[in-house]
């Protein structure tokens, strides 16, 4: 009974290891299909991008990558509200404009009514805004979270998310299980800070006084 016993234990011990090594190449393997069709993507639409994070020479390895088209900061001007020039910190409320897509290009989900229109998403019963949450505490995907957290207010990027960060083996709705995704993101506001229209209502009209003073003098 006893050799029964220790045989029984080390074969349950072989292949709960012979697993773990399944489970992990799986894992690996997957990872690598994804990063290789997220770069495909990137390929395909010639994104025209300014900065990247992580640094290209300073790869993550996980896949996780931020793609930026522009940056807030170029929007802003002296004196302007230095909260627009911070990162977000867990449980700050932000607010995004959104549209995710697979990587074929095909949209999925959007917060821009006009784009939901345009790629047959649109549903008369949902209101198309901003979407608002709090880091950390809304539970949106990892990937999501973890590519916002890298943007400022006024930043537009493209963030590439493996599946293992976005729905993994389970899927979601329309998603399939072990798919990557791609979010086109901009970050509207930090805790309600936003940066100001470059040329808003009350700027136009405070320039269009001052070249009337000037023509008076």
């Amino acid at each position: 009974m006893k050799k029964f016993t220790v045989f029984g234990l080390l074969t349950l011990l072989g292949v709960l290891g012979f697993s773990c090594i399944n489970e992990q190449e799986s894992f690996e393997a997957q990872l690598d299909r994804d990063i290789e069709q997220l770069q495909q993507f990137v390929d395909d639409n010639e994104i025209d991008v300014i900065r990247q994070f992580p640094p290209v020479d300073q790869p993550s390895g996980n896949g996780l990558r931020v793609l930026f088209t522009a940056l807030g900061t170029q929007m802003q001007r002296p004196g302007q509200n230095p909260v627009l020039a911070e990162l977000p910190e867990f449980g700050d409320t932000i607010a995004v404009e959104y549209v995710g897509r697979f990587v074929n290009g095909v949209a999925f989900d959007t917060s821009i009514e006009a784009i939901a229109r345009e790629e047959g998403l649109f549903n008369p019963q949902r209101t198309y805004s901003p979407l608002e949450f709090r880091l950390g505490i809304n539970r949106l995907i990892p990937g999501f979270e973890w590519g916002v957290e890298q943007m400022r207010v006024g930043d537009k990027a493209f963030v590439l998310i493996p599946s293992i960060f976005g729905y993994g083996r389970s899927g979601q709705g329309s998603i399939p299980p072990n798919t990557p995704l791609v979010f086109e993101i901009e970050m509207v506001s930090l805790n309600g800070h936003r940066v100001p229209g470059n040329f808003d209502e009350e700027e136009e009209e405070e320039d269009e006084e001052e070249l009337e003073d000037e023509d008076d003098a």
